[in-house]
């Protein structure tokens, strides 16, 4: 295999001519002879035992040519592009330009990441906060324990802000039900928000065994367009209302949501909790003021082919995260009143983002001759054989090492850009 000519086009594209052999052609031949023999007629011959001369003979010389290529091809490609240290970031267009037995020649087409520069990546200045808890932060953790460990009553009093009611209700627009709107032994939380703005409010001061009329405007905004806009009235009868019971904050109660004997100890234990959370967002922060800061001076082309690529990630993961929690993307949409194209634009800027730094990550570690050594993959491999719960081969096969070890790479890039970057006190 020889690259006989490269071209680089516009928008990171480029083009390269290869050829391949007489040599590397033969033995691609002969695995097209061995895969195709057994299904070829040969008089004099029994199926599956004709020379390959004969079959040529027969057939003509290029029978196994089409075959041959489709073995020999991927091969070249791949010895191509690292000879020219090629690093494509989508399939090729593939042109067969000549064959003979003496060899073939193709020509391959497809976007490579960019070339880019950066203004600056060296000791940047950025504010870094300090990671502060307060006595109301705790306060607000234990009222959240409270709640979820709270007990609901049946009242003998009028709902107010926090009760809850169980409701029969159903939603008409100019004296017509409309579709969704309607549901019975509903539990519907007062000042939860899960209803249209103005609904619960109107039903503070309603006893158990009553019903009343609800009305409402419908948002301009409304997922749901025949309705948005749109007043309406709920016909609702309320068949319980229930009260919120908390518990004391006391010893008892630290003993009865943790592992604690005391409400102070408890009280600590949120406070480191929130510390350390508190310390990664400051740090998360800081890193992402960092980033914006390298990407002012970021210069060059941001393939569409590579945003697109990790925009599809994205999507990916933000389903999966989604079905974990019961739902699936459709649903979501329909929720939502999204189209798939809608929730592709939400996150667009984030792809291109992503794709921008790991540009500019190799960059920094390309400048600084930071590598990767092959001790560094084999224990990558087995870190994630380990996370994974799999054979070593199998997260090989999966992952391949150039593909780590470019991730590898780019992780070594963002660690010298936080390293040198320079914390700044917050303005007083």
């Amino acid at each position: 295999m020889s690259v006989t000519k490269v071209e680089r086009l516009e928008n990171s594209v480029v083009k390269i001519e290869v050829s391949v052999e007489r040599e590397q052609f033969e033995l691609a031949i002969d695995a097209a002879y061995r895969k195709n023999v057994a299904r070829m007629n040969v008089p004099g011959f029994r199926r599956g035992k004709a020379p390959r001369k004969m079959i040529e003979k027969m057939y003509g010389t290029g029978v196994f040519y089409e075959d041959a290529v489709d073995y020999a091809y991927p091969v070249a490609y791949q010895q191509a592009i690292e000879s020219e240290n090629l690093v494509p970031v989508e399939q090729p267009e593939v042109n067969i330009t000549s064959i003979t037995e003496d060899g073939f020649t193709f020509t391959a087409q497809f976007t490579v990441r960019p070339e880019i520069t950066l203004a600056q990546y060296k000791g940047i200045h950025a504010v870094h906060s300090k990671a502060v808890v307060t006595d109301e932060d705790i306060d607000a953790e234990l009222e959240q324990l409270r709640n979820r460990n709270a007990r609901m009553e049946d009242s003998k009093t009028p709902l107010a802000n926090g009760d809850t009611a169980i409701i029969d209700f159903e939603g008409f627009v100019d004296d017509v039900a409309f579709e969704g709107g309607a549901g019975t032994n509903y539990k519907l939380g007062i000042g939860s928000g899960q209803f249209i703005p103005g609904f619960e409010e109107q039903l503070i001061g309603k006893s158990a065994g009553e019903s009343t009329d609800v009305n409402v405007t419908f948002p301009e905004q409304y997922h749901a367009e025949d309705l948005a806009g749109k007043e309406a009235v709920f016909k609702v009868t309320i068949h319980e209302t229930k009260t919120t019971i908390k518990p004391t904050l006391d010893d008892e109660f630290a003993g009865d949501v943790s592992e604690f004997d005391t409400l102070e100890e408890l009280k600590n234990s949120i406070r480191d909790r929130l510390m350390h959370q508190r310390e990664h967002q400051v740090d998360d922060m800081f890193e992402a003021a960092i980033i914006d800061k390298m990407l002012e001076g970021f210069e060059g082309v941001v393939p569409d082919i590579m945003v697109e690529d990790q925009l599809s990630s994205i999507m990916q993961d933000f389903s999966y995260r989604l079905s974990m929690q019961g739902m699936e993307l459709a649903q979501y949409l329909q929720f939502t009143g999204m189209t798939i194209e809608d929730l592709q634009n939400q996150h667009r800027e984030t792809a291109k983002r992503h794709v921008m730094c790991d540009l500019a990550f190799h960059k920094i570690a390309q400048e600084e001759g930071l590598t990767v050594s092959d001790e560094e993959v084999i224990d990558e491999y087995n870190k994630l054989a380990e996370r994974y719960k799999m054979p070593v081969t199998q997260v090989k096969s999966s992952i391949p090492e150039r593909s780590l070890r470019r991730d590898m790479l780019a992780l070594k890039g963002s660690e010298f850009l936080r390293a040198s970057a320079i914390a700044d006190e917050p303005a007083v």
